[in-house]
């Protein structure tokens, strides 16, 4: 590879990604502002998902959409185009250099972008379709599993119960929490405001509360401990 292979290959390289990332955040902001912020606004759709959502959104941007071939096409031209306006294109010509083997390393590049496009969209384009197929249907549109009724859960590990005042079956996410147990002569509750099944961690995590004990003295009256909740796993270990 000589110099004006390696020149043209960084200039290609780098026009190509900033101007994917610039189209891809583009197609990302105006979906956002005007396909699914009246959706995330009526369900109370939280950020993460959101933010889970387009990552998993991407690929079909960049195949499905056209981003991927668009973005070649404008950085070929940005770079070819500001070569000619430095005179690089006439100074390249005049030194005996081909206009074949000036344009060969951005169709080069183009050649490998298209083969890891097609890659992508047969393998991580298809997960990432069906989870964001997921993510539109548990959380984006209105369907008989997000009626958030009250729901108990008894007998739970550690001899807990759990009381949830609105449970999305679905999204498996509920508010207004409330959990109590024992242990010997200690009486525990939990109060928290939500409560979410983790698939990553595999466990139950609270959210906004407090964890109360009362603990006998001396005398037999009930002492009470109580600390903070930001965020915590559940003391129980049953899965959804």
């Amino acid at each position: 590879m000589c110099i004006l292979d390696r020149y043209l290959l960084s200039r290609s390289v780098t026009a190509l990604v900033k101007t994917m990332l610039s189209l891809v955040c583009l197609f990302v902001l105006i979906d956002l502002l005007t396909h699914r912020r009246p959706d995330i606004i009526k369900y109370g759709v939280p950020w993460y998902i959101v933010l889970r959502y387009y990552a998993a959104f991407i690929p079909e941007v960049l195949v499905k959409y056209q981003v991927a071939a668009l973005s070649v096409l404008i950085s070929a031209l940005l770079v070819l185009g500001q070569a000619a306006q430095h005179n690089e294109v006439t100074a390249a010509l005049s030194g005996g250099i081909s206009l074949r083997r000036l344009v060969r390393m951005p169709i080069l590049v183009a050649a490998f972008l298209a083969g890891g496009v097609f890659v992508m969209g047969e393998t991580l384009g298809v997960y990432a379709a069906r989870d964001a197929h997921r993510i539109v249907n548990r959380y984006f549109s209105k369907n008989p599993y997000r009626e958030r009724s009250g729901i108990s859960w008894a007998n739970l590990s550690g001899r807990w119960t759990c009381h949830i005042g609105k449970f999305n079956r679905l999204a498996l996410t509920g508010e207004d929490v409330v959990l109590y147990g024992s242990s010997g002569e200690v009486f525990e509750r939990i109060e928290a405001r939500r409560i979410f099944w983790d698939e990553t961690e595999k466990q139950w995590l609270l959210e906004d509360g407090r964890w109360l004990e009362f603990h006998p003295d001396e005398d037999g009256h009930p002492t009470l401990h109580q600390r903070r909740i930001t965020q915590c796993p559940a003391p129980f270990t049953e899965p959804p």
